[in-house]
């Protein structure tokens, strides 16, 4: 009997994230994708590597239904040499407020793709947690103790010389 509940709630989170949640992610995604690409024509409409963001961005937007990380790997996989082709036939960005827009549209398809993926999300929630700590607590637990020896050499010093 305890198996079969987990089947069935296993097949149940399944239609549910097939259904609701990964639409919604998709529509996010581009309409986050849509707004990143407006603020750069208002900053930028006059460039000449903007119309390149937009054509990549315009590409993210088209194609962001069927990102999935299988898809990813393939292209990297067997589509090599026409990558390579298309990357040496695009410069890359001079500017840099054009690269950084390049960088957050691509940081959006990639968690477009790991949120998509229920396998991938579980797969990646230790380097996820890892990273957070890294970045987040770490710098904070030293800050944190770098003041602490601080005002606790203060303390000495001021104690000796007085």
């Amino acid at each position: 009997m305890d198996s079969q509940f987990i089947i069935l709630y296993a097949l149940l989170v399944f239609v549910f994230w097939s259904l609701f949640v990964s639409p919604y992610l998709v529509s996010s995604t581009r309409q986050k994708l849509f707004s990143i690409r407006d603020k750069a024509f208002l900053d930028f409409k006059h460039d000449d590597e903007y119309q390149k963001l937009r054509d990549d961005i315009n590409l993210f937007i088209r194609f962001s239904d069927k990102a999935s990380w299988q898809r990813m790997l393939f292209d990297l996989i067997f589509l090599r040499k026409e990558l390579k082709k298309a990357q040496s036939n695009k410069a890359d960005f001079n500017n840099p407020k054009l690269k950084s827009v390049f960088f957050i549209s691509t940081i959006l398809i990639i968690r477009l793709v790991v949120l998509r993926s229920p396998t991938l999300m579980l797969l990646s929630t230790p380097v996820f947690i890892i990273a957070v700590i890294q970045v987040e607590i770490l710098p904070k637990v030293k800050n944190a103790v770098s003041s602490f020896v601080i005002k606790d050499a203060n303390i000495y010093t001021t104690e000796k010389t007085a």
